[in-house]
């Protein structure tokens, strides 16, 4: 299932991060000077909010949000201090990590069919959880709520006009009278992208292509447009998972791997409507060892933090 986690943005995060550190100048405040290694594809391909009990949020509660395995490594800061992993305090910049911040942005559907029943898949985006019985194979129908999705680069380049054209799902989820669950996924998120890659990044059309190409399952293209460079962006991934699950007055929780992913859900004969929150994501202007420290620092800014951290990345 599509979805945006506080910890985990599938490739979205380590796109961002990449950006920030092979540009010289990217408009966010952030130290720059850092190396980064591009060939690390994401670690979670669930395509869901997924859930850790270590993130934090402005209320104190637990988020029901995941642990990132997304990677694209980076390297410390050069000038910072590397032996101690401690934040870079002389450049003021991301030696060690730095703080995320999520905000609630609406939710992406899903329509399944029961044993392959016939059914009219149209769906919609605004939860209406009734419950019901899971028990079977369902095969995904269809998808809406591609706007509600997350978009990247504008969160660099205030400028950048980054649309979701296009966002399905293929494959199948199996709940079993066992509590267990098994999901085979292909997901595949379309977008364009007009951004002046130059004047924000620092690079060009092409390094620009280049960059993203470097993710595990991105196929990006880009050529000089009016307004920069004009991009088509298809982003592919693969999951396949067996964990078990809870479900609850039409909440379902889904745990694999040391995750939990939560979800809304309503059966209705062999139709399963599910519903994952997105979220919207600011990159703040601070270091951060753990999530705690954004948090303290950032307060009730925003829904949920998480810090992505060198040694995530």
């Amino acid at each position: 299932m599509i979805g945006i986690q506080p910890r985990g943005f599938l490739l979205l995060v380590p796109m961002l991060l990449l950006a920030c550190t092979n540009s010289g100048s990217s408009g966010s405040g952030m130290d720059t000077d850092t190396d980064t290694d591009t060939d690390g594809g994401p670690g979670s391909t669930s395509m869901m909010p997924t859930t850790d009990a270590s993130s934090s949020s402005s209320t104190g509660e637990d988020p029901t949000s995941a642990d990132a395995s997304t990677s694209s490594t980076t390297g410390p800061d050069e000038t910072g201090d590397t032996s101690t992993g401690e934040p870079d305090e002389t450049s003021g910049g991301i030696a060690d990590g730095i703080c995320i911040g999520l905000d609630p942005n609406g939710s992406f559907a899903e329509v399944l069919s029961r044993n392959d029943a016939t059914l009219d898949p149209a769906c919609t985006d605004v939860p209406a959880p009734c419950g019901g019985d899971l028990l079977g194979t369902w095969t995904y129908a269809d998808t809406c709520g591609e706007d509600n999705l997350p978009v990247v680069w504008a969160t660099i380049c205030p400028d950048a006009v980054e649309t979701v054209t296009a966002a399905t799902v293929e494959g199948t989820l199996t709940f079993n009278e066992d509590l267990t669950y098994a999901r085979t996924q292909t997901a595949t998120i379309e977008t364009t992208l007009v951004i002046d890659a130059e004047d924000c990044l620092e690079l060009t059309c092409l390094e620009l292509e280049e960059l993203m190409n470097a993710d595990e399952g991105v196929a990006a293209t880009c050529a000089e447009g009016k307004a920069g460079c004009d991009c088509a962006v298809e982003t592919v991934v693969d999951a396949a998972e067996d964990g078990t699950y809870e479900a609850e007055d039409g909440a379902v929780t889904l745990a694999f791997d040391g995750e939990e992913t939560g979800m809304l859900a309503c059966v209705t004969g062999d139709r399963l409507d599910l519903w994952t929150e997105q979220y919207a994501f600011t990159i703040a202007e601070e270091a951060c060892a753990d999530d705690g420290d954004c948090e303290d620092a950032l307060g009730d800014a925003h829904a949920l933090y998480f810090c992505e951290a060198g040694d995530k990345r």
